[in-house]
């Protein structure tokens, strides 16, 4: 028994190394994989809706300052920045649409409308709402027309404050967008843009906080994500590195998913390098137990 008890714990001493030597490696693959499997949509093999799949992309970049002095113009058709709505004092839900969308758009803000209905912080006082057009030819008089509509659906016409439906032109509703990450282009075949879905926390100071993918959002999940704009903290590191090596953008349902293959390549790396430590564990072991069975020569003795 005491021998056996000796065993276990020489295999315990053996494991931890084991384990810490096996750390370095993971992360090694992790990254690797990181860097070289990019957030992009999943293919189809259709040549024509793979193009159009790339370009409807959300690659979040955190952290990034949005330009405080870019120029667009709200619903009265005044030339504002950015910087006069993001001024230090409250945080911003962003996202870029556009009013004529036959579809996705108006899932996306009937969705958010929806949503911030059951939340306890209030557009105006506590954040601000900011929806920006993508389509250069989008005016005052369409961001009349949905303003008016979402806050008749939002039913609390006191907030008109702070809700911003802006315009711009196309250099600058694009430098917006390449900023916070945001893919999008104009389909000839279609008429319309192909564009992905999500809402971008945008902190006090303007700096890139959060982002929400897809078409539905829970409340506490807004609320967590202002809050922590409100207080200027950025997506955990943790969060970042699972959002761009394990999930992928799937344009047609407008939110990140799985991305099966990457996983897969990770479960199995881990897998091999388990095994291979279990191995090594397990050799180690018998070595040492043929070590201590072998019979002991006495000092000074002649075999």
């Amino acid at each position: 028994m005491a021998a056996t008890a000796e065993l276990r714990r020489q295999a315990e001493r053996t494991a931890k190394p084991m384990a810490r030597a096996l750390a370095a490696p993971v992360l090694c693959t992790l990254w690797a994989l990181l860097v070289t499997s990019p957030l992009a949509a999943e293919t189809t093999g259709d040549a024509k809706f793979d193009r159009v799949a790339a370009a409807a992309q959300i690659e979040p970049r955190l952290d990034a300052q949005v330009p405080l002095d870019l120029e667009l113009v709200d619903m009265t058709g005044t030339e504002i920045t950015l910087g006069s709505i993001l001024n230090g004092n409250r945080p911003a839900l962003l996202t870029l649409v556009y009013y004529t969308c036959p579809s996705l758009c108006n899932q996306v803000m009937e969705a958010l409308v929806t949503t911030l209905v059951t939340t306890e912080l209030v557009p105006g006082k506590d954040f601000d709402v900011v929806i920006v057009s993508m389509d250069p030819r989008d005016g005052a008089a369409q961001s009349r027309t949905r303003h008016a509509h979402f806050l008749e659906r939002y039913g609390r016409p006191e907030t008109s404050a702070g809700w911003h439906h802006l315009t711009g032109t196309e250099a600058n509703v694009r430098l917006l967008a390449d900023t916070i990450g945001f893919g999008y282009r104009w389909v000839e075949e279609q008429k319309q843009y192909a564009h992905g879905a999500g809402l971008f926390m945008i902190t006090p100071a303007g700096r890139l906080s959060r982002v929400l993918g897809g078409v539905a959002y829970e409340p506490d999940q807004i609320e967590m994500a202002l809050v922590d704009a409100g207080e200027g903290k950025i997506g955990s590191p943790f969060a970042r590195f699972i959002l761009m090596t394990c999930m992928s953008w799937d344009p047609v349902k407008g939110r990140y998913i799985p991305a099966a293959f990457t996983i897969m390549k990770i479960g199995g790396v881990i897998t091999i390098l388990l095994v291979g430590g279990l191995l090594l564990i397990l050799h180690a072991t018998r070595h040492k137990q043929k070590a201590q069975t072998a019979p002991q020569i006495p000092a000074g003795t002649t075999p």
